[in-house]
């Protein structure tokens, strides 16, 4: 089946794919896509304050966000037109791939159509966020490796470690799938393309292209270790090994799981060249189960890789023993993705949608906390309420003094809050927004003299402690939210006068309100 020829796709059948996953991802957002996901409000925030690096991410996809508003705007359907592009190159990218692996046209189309309708591809490349780029990173390391293995061309280690440096810009995981291909090298034939100086040089041009946001974590005391620290110990809800594998089963669909599975055994029997991506792939959920890690999607980006070699497997076994039937097969794997696709794209009216996820038996829990709960599952849910909140906090912020609104301040709960104050609430002109999660923190410090001021709008803020900083302390409202996550719903909104604490110390507590997660 596979041989030393160069790979021959359908270009014009990939290139149909890429087409109608672009338009798959584009409409539903062109239509309305619920509203701004919490992660969204921050990037947009991020790509307004451009630095080579952040608390929880690298200055890659803010810097790309950047180049996108300033050319289309801050739309939903705007910021969400990337994701949207990533997701058709991988899709595209994932049918070179079957052809790569010796797969002719119906392999192509069926990689192609596993990816366009994986869970993973349907959320990442539905939201932006460094995690649209990822897959793409991924996919495009895990083949520069293949065709460095069967050219055994060690020359390519310059693009591999092209490729890793710049996906360490977009995310620091790019290590793992780095680590898990060396050492999924190592304990296959190709290992000696490791003893090439070659490898070395690859390397070299990946920290030279990281330096600048390692550089950038030296400066601001490694605050991205502390991020890492916190969110495994505080956010991630330990699994036992059983769950982490049945939660892969699960979240990648069950529909999908005889072809990734069946390209995890291609990758071991068809061609030893291609083993060092069946061993990373083994290295990495080997991680995962050790780690205990409630997050299935942590090695999400692998799966195009393996549903390209899955959908080669499956060409091959109906060539031999069932050619009739290997339609029936896309069709069932086409229903079956779209069958579940309402819980992992905005296509559904909420209520609707709630009834759908209750009726599947979705577990919309993946991180640690009561408040980590919704109807819907978190990647919809925490697309809600956000323009309500920002229309109740202006309607707040009216009712101060003329006098009061010069001086005024508002204190988010969390980057999302602040995100959408900031975003929504410039054309309404609200003051400026401080918060304590995150990045957040490190820009507030400029302003964290001036709460001594007052007056402070505390948006879900613990009473007590507000009244340890403040004389006047008032709840003026209670902010509602229908459908989005529990934690975010049923918060007071104080608005907080009379400081009991001078500039100089708010600048000083300042640094113990920080809050990494």
């Amino acid at each position: 089946m596979l041989d030393d020829n160069a790979p021959n796709p359908d270009r014009r059948l990939l290139w149909v794919m890429a087409a109608v996953a672009l338009a798959f991802q584009v409409i539903p957002n062109v239509l309305g896509g619920y509203g701004y996901f919490i992660d969204e409000l921050y990037y947009i925030a991020c790509a307004q304050r451009l630095d080579w690096g952040y608390v929880d991410h690298p200055p890659l996809a803010p810097f790309l966000l950047r180049v996108q508003m300033s050319l289309f705007g801050d739309s939903i359907a705007s910021i969400r037109f990337v994701p949207a592009l990533v997701g058709a190159v991988t899709v595209y990218l994932s049918g070179w791939l079957a052809a790569f692996f010796g797969g002719g046209r119906w392999a192509q189309a069926l990689a192609g159509v596993s990816v366009m309708l994986a869970p993973v591809c349907l959320i990442f490349f539905d939201i932006f966020s460094m995690n649209c780029l990822e897959p793409l990173f991924w996919t495009v390391s895990l083949t520069v490796l293949l065709i460095m293995v069967r050219k055994n061309d060690p020359r390519l280690w310059l693009v591999f470690g092209a490729v890793a440096g710049v996906g360490l810009l977009n995310k620091h995981t790019m290590v793992l799938v780095g680590f898990a291909s060396l050492v999924g090298l190592a304990l296959s034939p190709a290992r000696r393309l490791l003893l090439s100086r070659w490898l070395v040089l690859g390397g070299a041009i990946a920290c030279v292209l990281f330096l600048p946001n390692l550089l950038w974590q030296l400066d601001q005391g490694w605050p991205s270790l502390e991020f890492y620290r916190n969110a495994t110990l505080q956010k991630n809800v330990p699994s036992p090994p059983l769950k982490v594998l049945l939660n892969q089963f699960l979240f990648m669909n069950p529909v999908l799981f005889p072809v990734w599975s069946a390209g995890l055994i291609f990758l071991f029997s068809r061609d030893e060249r291609n083993r060092v991506a069946g061993f990373t792939y083994i290295i990495l959920l080997g991680i995962l189960v050790v780690s205990q890690s409630s997050r299935p999607d942590r090695i999400a980006s692998l799966y195009p890789v393996l549903l390209a070699a899955g959908a080669v497997w499956w060409e091959s076994f109906f060539a031999r023993y069932a050619s009739p039937l290997r339609w029936a097969f896309v069709v069932a794997v086409v229903a079956g993705g779209l069958a579940f696709a309402p819980l992992f794209q905005p296509w559904l009216p909420p209520a609707t949608l709630a009834r759908y996820a209750a009726f599947v038996g979705v577990d919309t829990q993946i991180e640690r906390g009561e408040g980590k709960r919704a109807e819907l599952p978190q990647w919809l849910a925490d697309r809600f309420g956000w323009e309500e909140l920002v229309a109740q906090v202006a309607e707040i912020y009216r009712d101060l003094t003329p006098e009061e609104q010069t001086q005024a301040l508002i204190v988010a709960p969390s980057y999302g809050h602040a995100g959408a104050i900031e975003l929504m609430g410039e054309p309404l002109g609200l003051p400026p927004v401080l918060s304590e999660h995150n990045t957040y923190h490190s820009w507030g410090k400029e302003l964290a003299g001036r709460l001594a001021e007052g007056p402070v709008i505390f948006i879900g803020s613990d009473r007590s402690d507000l009244e340890r900083m403040f004389s006047d302390v008032r709840e003026v409202a209670l902010y509602e939210c229908d459908y989005c996550m529990n934690w975010r719903n049923n918060m007071p909104i104080y608005v907080a006068r009379q400081s009991k604490l001078s500039a100089s110390e708010f600048e000083e507590a300042w640094e113990s309100f920080k809050h990494y997660e």
